[in-house]
């Protein structure tokens, strides 16, 4: 994927003459530092929501 970017987003920035579409590699980046603390999180939401969900079949 990041090769795919790396080789369309030069032309996307090209043709709408904005370079800030660049950024998307960044946040790629950022977002794949962040998965394992985005899973922990997910899980702990899911975790929560049961809890809450049994409160109301009570």
């Amino acid at each position: 994927m990041r090769e795919k970017l790396n080789e369309t987003l030069p032309k996307i920035c090209a043709y709408f003459g904005q370079p800030d579409f660049m950024k998307v590699l960044a946040e790629l980046e950022k977002y794949h530092r962040n998965v394992a603390k985005h899973h922990r999180e997910f899980l702990e939401t899911q975790r929560i929501w049961a809890k809450i969900m049994e409160h109301f079949t009570l």
